[in-house]
């Protein structure tokens, strides 16, 4: 979001995010304005409600109430009065308002709190889509997310995939010493996994999957890269409960020059999530030439073709294991799925200026039609 801020503020539009004073959900000492790259950034103090995102805040109450603004865009669907607030508000002083939700039918399903999983239906079931459907335009991060608005009677709704910036390609020395620090051989074949170690990642799935590919392919790795969101002792002692963790290694968070040296060092990259949004992994895979292995509940997976990738049902450790089988003992057929991958995203991924462009034009449009 400060990319396209920071874009419309270079073409000569003022542009101002309110947001909570908060890092990781919690209090934070940030300042309370702050002018960054030209976006004027203000924080608001609030009070914390049950659940981690539910804030209440009467500073922003007011800073809605008597801001001077052409429109309103409001980031995600959450039961936060930072995101419901500001949807009313909107509608009650007739400002144009568009809804960016990031919203997925499964979102709330995989969610490993039971109480998170009730609550989330009863949310999204009951008032989110009533929600999103005063915005006057949503703009989808896929085209499930826009079917699945369609389907709900909502019209004004267009898929704009979001701009990933791309990664540099590192040096060879860079990636062999990378390869040098995790003690990888020159035989071995690496599967990584890049993403938050939490349960609707579905890295259990592939940890469980280890065996099945190692018996065929005794020279594989695992390499996961990411930082522990709750789940990574969970992953951890299934893969001593596999008796193949001498064959996965953890690494946690990396830099970005580390993580391109990961993608580099790879032979596929498996994403095995019980539930993705978007895909930002699938992208940087294929930046990277690299073939991918996903389940069908990775949104982006629509742009996925048979000569690009392999599509696997979710939950099945038997299908994951065999695409990756199939990958490892097929150098050509890496080579070329990576390939197809790379020039998908030529034709498919738009630039941040093309991004900004179509926002734009969503923008106007409302304001024409309010007017």
């Amino acid at each position: 979001m400060l990319e396209y801020a920071t874009s419309l503020s270079k073409l000569g539009h003022t542009v101002t995010v309110y947001t909570a004073n908060a890092l990781n959900f919690r209090q934070s000492d940030l300042p309370s304005e702050e002018v960054k790259d030209g976006i004027m950034i203000a924080r608001f103090k609030f009070v914390p409600l049950p659940m981690k995102y539910s804030f209440a805040s009467m500073g922003l109450l007011r800073a809605l109430l008597s801001t001077d603004v052409q429109l309103l865009e409001v980031f995600s669907i959450l039961p936060s009065f930072f995101i419901l607030g500001a949807i009313l508000v909107a509608k009650l002083r007739r400002i144009p308002l568009i809804l960016y939700p990031q919203f997925h039918p499964q979102r709330f399903v995989y969610h490993p709190d039971r109480w998170v999983r009730i609550i989330g239906k009863i949310f999204d079931t009951c008032i989110a889509i009533h929600f999103i459907r005063l915005g006057d335009h949503v703009i989808c991060l896929t085209k499930l997310e826009e079917r699945f608005y369609r389907s709900r009677g909502i019209a004004k709704a267009t898929t704009i995939y979001e701009w990933v910036p791309k990664r540099i390609t590192p040096p060879n020395t860079t990636v062999l010493e990378f390869r040098n620090r995790l003690h990888l051989s020159d035989n071995e074949k690496v599967i990584l996994f890049v993403g938050r170690i939490d349960r609707r990642k579905g890295l259990d799935i592939l940890i469980q999957s280890m065996p099945q590919i190692i018996n065929k392919v005794p020279n594989a790795r695992l390499v996961v890269v990411g930082r522990d969101d709750g789940h990574l002792e969970e992953c951890v002692n299934l893969a001593r409960a596999t008796r193949r963790e001498d064959r996965i290694t953890f690494v946690g968070p990396l830099t970005d020059p580390e993580l391109s040296s990961a993608y580099s060092a790879a032979d596929i990259v498996a994403i095995p999530s019980r539930f993705e949004a978007f895909g930002r992994t699938l992208i940087e895979a294929w930046t990277f030439h690299k073939p991918v292995v996903l389940t069908d509940h990775v949104a982006l997976s629509e742009i996925v073709t048979p000569g690009s990738g392999f599509i696997v049902g979710v939950g099945s450790t038997q299908d994951l294991g065999s695409a990756l089988v199939s990958l490892l003992n097929d150098v050509e057929l890496r080579e070329k799925m990576g390939e197809a991958g790379f020039r998908t995203l030529g034709t498919t991924m738009l630039d941040l200026s093309d991004v900004v462009d179509r926002t734009l034009s969503i923008y106007k449009d409302a304001i024409e039609n309010r007017a």
